[in-house]
């Protein structure tokens, strides 16, 4: 079922419905034709999230899928850092190619291929320096939320996030929290 966006009339069946996937996302689209307007329009019918533990809007996930889904992004964010790095080295050893080796070989250096190398040195280095500072405050706030979810309990009766500190009840449902 979809809504004709020019004369807002629903339209039950659609003329054609095709698949189409995404990174995480798996589509059913469908093409309708308004029978007020004759107007040709495509909706959503389905749609799936695959591949990661993404909560669609909410919708609550288990602590452990949460902590899951956390982790792989600071593996993911580690990654990306150690790539920054490596790029950052690579750009220096390229910006100083033509100077400890053109003194040392007959070889001359046109002057072109000395700024191009030195340039190409010196992009890779931007480049690995941004990537690193980007994943090093990204690894930083996933490591704080990583924390924040692993130090907070919930309460086994209504589920809500427990306030820091020692409790007899839940504040929010009065449920026993002590172990028997």
């Amino acid at each position: 079922m979809a809504i004709c966006p020019n004369c807002h009339t629903e339209v039950s069946t659609p003329e054609k419905t095709w698949k189409m996937t995404g990174a995480n996302t798996r589509l059913l689209i469908g093409l309708f034709e308004c029978p007020s307007c004759h107007k040709k329009f495509r909706s959503i019918l389905k749609k799936e999230i695959i591949g990661q533990a993404i909560p669609s809007q909410g919708e609550r996930v288990s602590k452990q899928a949460n902590i899951a889904y956390l982790q792989e992004k600071i593996r993911d964010a580690r990654t990306r850092r150690y790539v920054g790095i490596s790029l950052e080295v690579l750009g220096v050893i390229i910006f100083s190619i033509p100077f400890f080796f053109a003194p040392f070989t007959s070889i001359e250096l046109p002057f072109s291929t000395f700024i191009m190398l030195n340039a190409g040195g010196i992009a890779f280095f931007i480049y690995g320096a941004l990537l690193d500072n980007k994943s090093k405050r990204q690894y930083s706030v996933l490591m704080r939320r990583l924390q924040n979810i692993s130090s907070t309990s919930n309460c086994p009766k209504c589920g809500k996030v427990l306030p820091r500190g020692k409790f007899v009840f839940c504040p929010f449902c009065g449920n026993s929290l002590e172990h028997k």
